[in-house]
């Protein structure tokens, strides 16, 4: 997208996908969370970015991706929102193409919601009826609802606790322990001057942008994709801050801010023709990079080989596709495993389900001690 639309050197759109490409720790955390469909998102908004031209296939991302995670809406509002400013929305054929769009979208979630009827949703022998009963809503339109909450007193202590607090949290750079993410870990991530890192890291490439625009007083059609990914991020941000009474809520609830932190780097690239500005933006981003490299690094090396109960063990190295090695000390499938933990005995631990001398309890009933 960034090579092929925004007309980007291949070595250029990889630096500006690195937002998204190594994330923070933390943040990696909570795009691969099972219980929150995060991951799927961007792909969803990308896709329908992709298929704008076709809207029967534009209309089955939407529908697919509104029924998956309702942030999928974030790009319909950026995608209406880019062909309104173009001047085509509201033309016969943007009119036509966007309810196609519609019609296949609304074809896929009732066909969906009439399938629901038939699945046990809260386990064998139950109905969606048991799981509404939690939830309040009967589908993820009164899910969506539900979750809105508008007091403009709120507003600005809703945007400055963003900015001070969530951003440097979503890209890693305030100094926090990785067990507040819920990773089994003594080592953590951040900079104690990370918030400055990103007030260069986004604030050059802001002002560049909008004095390029300015100079050139013309919309360049390369501008057209940063500008959709840019303003998914913004509606999704704009949602996390005006529409939750202030709150600070789920970071997982705004991983778009990260997908257009991306197109701002890339759209940054394709206007900067200063040097000496964009090596200084490089050597920010760059530092960003480290910064995260090292946390995810230092997560790497912290455990690689431990003993464990048959199903602590099988669990461990299961998930973790072998990057964890454990060995079961009670019922042993696999004696390479018990070789190789063998063979590191000084690096590794115990993993117990009760306390033991000098351990630690990482999660409930959960012990790290020494092998």
């Amino acid at each position: 997208m960034f090579y092929r639309e925004v007309g980007l050197r291949p070595w250029l759109a990889l630096v500006a996908t690195l937002f998204f490409v190594l994330p923070a720790p933390g943040t990696s955390a909570m795009f691969v969370e099972a219980g929150g469909g995060n991951i799927e998102t961007p792909l969803y908004v990308v896709l329908m970015w992709l298929t704008r031209n076709r809207p029967n296939w534009c209309g089955l991302v939407l529908g697919i991706g509104f029924v998956n995670r309702e942030f999928t809406l974030y790009g319909l509002a950026a995608l209406l929102t880019i062909e309104a400013a173009h001047r085509v929305l509201f033309t016969r054929q943007g009119i036509l193409r966007r309810l196609r769009m519609f019609r296949t979208a609304a074809e896929v979630w009732l066909v969906v919601t009439w399938l629901k009827q038939y699945s046990p949703a809260a386990g064998p022998g139950t109905s969606p009826r048991d799981l509404y009963q939690v939830s309040g809503a009967s589908d993820n339109v009164g899910q969506v609802w539900n979750r809105i909450c508008i007091d403009p007193s709120k507003w600005f202590e809703g945007v400055s606790a963003r900015l001070t607090t969530h951003l440097p949290h979503l890209f890693g750079m305030t100094v926090q322990p990785l067990v507040d993410y819920g990773i089994d870990s003594r080592t953590s991530q951040g900079l104690p001057w990370g918030g400055l890192l990103l007030i260069g890291l986004f604030g050059i490439p802001v002002v560049r942008i909008i004095m390029t625009i300015a100079g050139q007083r013309r919309w360049r059609p390369e501008y057209d994709a940063c500008a959709y990914l840019a303003l998914s991020a913004a509606f999704s941000f704009g949602a996390y801050t005006l529409l939750r009474c202030g709150v600070l809520g789920v970071m997982r609830y705004d991983l778009l801010s990260v997908v257009g932190a991306a197109a701002l780097a890339a759209w940054y690239l394709r206007v900067e023709h200063i040097r000496a500005i964009a090596a200084v933006w490089l050597v920010l981003m760059l530092t960003w990079v480290a910064a995260t490299g090292a946390a995810h690094g230092r997560l790497w090396a912290e455990y690689r080989y431990a003993y464990a109960d048959y199903w602590l063990a099988y669990y461990i190295t299961f998930l973790t596709n072998e990057a964890i090695i454990v060995h079961a000390t009670d019922s042993s499938r696999i004696a390479e495993y018990q070789r190789i933990v063998d063979a590191h005995r000084d690096e590794a631990i115990r993993v117990s389900r009760t306390p033991c001398p000098g351990g630690r309890e990482v999660i409930r009933r959960v012990y790290f001690c020494s092998p």
